[in-house]
């Protein structure tokens, strides 16, 4: 289903608007900054943001306002150092506390809550419960702790809030898509608009233990996630899944404007596809259709 750029009452142009999925994937969520320069260059806004780990960190300074300048300036500053606070009393449960993570988002953050965001976020985390685990997705309260929350995969300690302890999203859905969708429900406006997710876990050489686990759970919920929508069990829309494929081995976080760039020649490699599943649009038609915006925004 093709969102439709022009109101069919009033005949006026509308602006290419998206919503946003996010998925987990370390630092290879690096390059969603790369896939946002393209955006941005596109004038396509984006309406509403999910993500899950990494995903919520970016996502988190996507639901700033932060220009792709920005993102990339405040990027630089996550590195090993800035969480590497080895947690020597007890190993078991982690072996990074978070605490230093948790500082560093609450600087870049300027410690804000979910409702002072400039564009809706949902976080998602797992809620451990004795035994028993599920998904919740944080759309209240402090962002930073949330987002923490949703990226303390098993390096690191779980997070508390209100006395309970959340870890790492990707348990239920790495991509974070399914969170979205349900998130939105009954919203018209944010339900009508083209659903674009982002996928850095895609087809990765598996490096290590846990990317070999991680990136196996993504996988298969993403494919579920495409039979549900296809049995329309799942009510809403994805248009596009983009697949960050980067098989260069280990990543780190000193990759970082590496990942960038990879982002970006990706998403400039299948814009075509993407824009005509998003838009029904091609590359050529988008710019002129926001070339005529302006002149209508100009007029007006």
């Amino acid at each position: 289903m093709k969102y439709n750029l022009v109101d069919t009452q009033t005949g006026r142009l509308l602006k290419p608007e998206i919503i946003l999925s996010l998925s987990g994937g370390a630092a290879r969520g690096y390059m969603f900054v790369g896939v946002h320069k393209v955006l941005e260059e596109l004038g396509i806004g984006i309406k509403s943001i999910s993500g899950t780990s990494m995903g919520s960190i970016i996502g988190m300074f996507i639901a700033m306002g932060k220009s792709n300048d920005e993102l990339v300036e405040m990027g630089k500053q996550i590195t090993v150092k800035d969480f590497a606070d080895i947690n020597f009393s007890n190993i078991f449960k982690g072996l990074f506390k978070g605490k230093k993570l948790h500082a560093l988002l609450q600087r870049l953050s300027n410690n804000i809550s979910f409702d002072e965001l400039s564009i809706p976020l949902y976080a998602v985390t797992t809620l451990i419960d004795g035994r028993c685990k599920k998904k919740v997705v944080f759309k209240e309260g402090c962002v930073a702790t949330a987002v923490l929350a949703s990226a303390s995969n098993p390096l690191f300690c779980a997070v508390e809030i209100d006395k309970r302890l959340y870890c790492d999203g990707y348990h239920y859905d790495n991509l974070s898509a399914r969170s979205h969708i349900e998130a939105i429900k009954g919203n018209a406006q944010l339900e009508s608009l083209p659903h674009l997710a982002l996928d850095c876990l895609s087809n990765v050489a598996k490096v290590n233990l846990i990317e070999r686990i991680i990136s196996h759970v993504s996988t298969t919920q993403k494919n579920e996630i495409r039979k549900d929508m296809n049995k329309g069990i799942l009510q809403g829309r994805l248009d596009y899944i983009l697949d960050l494929e980067c098989n260069k081995g280990q990543i780190c976080f000193d990759k970082y404007l590496f990942l960038v760039d990879v982002g970006e020649k990706i998403t400039r490699d299948h814009l075509p596809e993407m824009l005509n599943c998003l838009f029904g649009m091609s590359v050529e038609g988008l710019i002129e259709h926001n070339r005529k915006l302006s002149i209508q925004n100009a007029i007006t």
